[in-house]
């Protein structure tokens, strides 16, 4: 079994980065309400999450804040996705409804609704026990019709995983979930072959091999998301690449040699057997992809 990652816990203190900018008890001054925040949620490498109480609605509300001030690109483009996903019922297709932009303090804010726990600490909280087919099966469904109105749009996440699927209530609505975190997601039209994305352990083969991309890596992603929680564990490693591709071979069979005859990265985990009359691909023994990687790396470096 996989290990998992460090559990995401609230806590009561700000943020490291940004503690005399951000405390609790402040207000942000939204564009459609004021938020007050009251406890912080999450803190991950591009933002901290605090979980506010709008002072005209009376709502629990998520506030994302961005950590760099030159964030603007890469929040617009956030944004962009998410005001697509406004023609959307939140509710009927299992996505985080969005509420609004705004700046507070020369730092970028999104505000959502707030949701209860994702996948990840969910099963940690409840000590690894894995959940029942009869438990996996709704939220399946959820996640399944969430990646149909996505396709209707035309847009890919790109980064479903666990911690990227909340529960809304897990007391009061058991087993609701919803699709979160849209930072990554792009149009299916402008996905680039060899574009790195995903988390690994839940990264689709054509993504690796550097094959043509398609909405279908996001089912890839979902499936190893509904194999964690029968496992209570990744399907796959988490750490190295090469041992990702070997456990796909393991329990797949590989590829077929059409697809890594295309693909821009087999050969980083692959190579040619010409031992026979007809040209096949075999699997790197490790040893040998270790130092394909190392020479690979010290020639990037060095150009």
């Amino acid at each position: 079994m996989s290990s998992l990652d460090t559990c995401q816990t609230s806590h009561t203190e700000a943020p490291k980065w940004d503690q005399a900018t951000f405390t609790i008890g402040q207000t942000l001054q939204g564009l459609t309400d004021a938020y007050k925040i009251q406890e912080w949620k999450g803190d991950g490498s591009f933002g901290t999450v605090a979980k506010c109480m709008a002072v005209d609605s009376r709502q629990s509300v998520a506030v994302k804040i961005l950590k760099s001030k030159n964030a603007l690109e890469d929040m617009e483009a956030e944004v962009s996705i998410l005001e697509e996903l406004r023609i959307l019922d939140p509710v009927r297709t299992s996505l985080v409804h969005f509420v609004e932009q705004f700046e507070s303090v020369g730092f970028y804010c999104l505000a959502f609704e707030m949701l209860d726990m994702d996948l990840h600490t969910f099963l940690v909280n409840r000590k690894l026990v894995p959940l029942q087919m009869s438990e996996i099966r709704p939220i399946a469904h959820q996640l399944f019709v969430a990646l149909y109105a996505l396709k209707g749009l035309g847009i890919m996440h790109c980064d479903i995983k666990p911690d990227n699927v909340m529960f809304t209530d897990v007391d009061g609505q058991p087993l609701r979930v919803k699709l979160i975190d849209f930072g990554v997601a792009m149009r299916a039209s402008e996905v680039e072959v060899g574009a790195l994305i995903q988390a690994e352990g839940y990264r689709a083969p054509e993504v690796i091999l550097g094959l043509p991309i398609t909405e279908a890596i996001d089912m890839w992603a979902v499936g190893c998301v509904l194999v964690f929680l029968y496992l209570s564990g990744n399907l796959f490693p988490v750490k190295c690449g090469y041992h990702i591709v070997k456990c796909m071979v393991d329990l797949l069979g590989p590829p077929s040699d059409h697809m890594l005859e295309t693909g821009e990265f087999s050969d980083v985990f692959f190579i040619k057997d010409r031992t026979s009359e007809a040209i096949t691909w075999r699997l790197l023994v490790f040893f040998t992809f270790v130092v394909y990687d190392y020479y690979i790396n010290a020639a990037e470096i060095s150009v």
